[in-house]
């Protein structure tokens, strides 16, 4: 049986979307438990919409140019109910001047994180509560903003970059 006892959660039960990069773990049974640990954990529950959850793997993933993860989170997030012209508008707010609307301020604050997370200051997490956020939903997203960095690194170490049957962009 392979699981990490600490953290005590089989890896057998743990259902992930990602069988692909489940597979760069094959060869490591140990970290293919660890990975599904987290995954369970940080995606399978939580205060933020699941679907909201996966855009911001997917997001963060694509800010670091990773389209494997991106479009397979992005895909994900539309199985859980996303409608692909509201991913599409979510993008396109976050990505633009000035968000409005509270998941792509959300989001902004999570792209910020990604690529310069050391030039976060007090006002952003001030304009994250005017849109409504709570600590614990801030917290989650940064969870996941780290979740999508180390599943970055796998698919990138497992050659999954260049992933040819995956869309970067579904929502196009």
């Amino acid at each position: 049986m392979s699981f990490i006892p600490i953290l005590g959660v089989d890896a057998a039960s743990v259902e992930s979307p990602l069988r692909e990069l489940r597979g760069v773990f094959a060869h490591f049974p140990d970290g293919l438990a660890a990975f599904d640990q987290m995954y369970a954990r940080m995606v399978g529950k939580g205060r933020l919409d699941i679907a909201l959850r996966l855009v911001i793997i997917g997001s963060s993933a694509r800010w670091r140019s990773d389209p494997y993860i991106a479009g397979t989170m992005f895909t994900q997030a539309m199985h859980e109910g996303l409608a692909a012209t509201a991913l599409a508008e979510l993008i396109e707010e976050t990505e633009g001047d000035e968000p409005t609307s509270p998941e792509a301020v959300l989001l902004s604050f999570c792209r910020k994180v990604t690529q310069t997370a050391y030039k976060t200051i007090p006002s952003d997490m001030e304009k994250l509560r005017a849109s409504g956020w709570t600590n614990g939903q801030i917290v989650e997203a940064v969870t996941m903003v780290s979740l999508s960095g180390y599943m970055s690194a796998m698919s990138a170490a497992g050659g999954l970059l260049a992933e040819p049957n995956v869309e970067a962009e579904p929502w196009r």
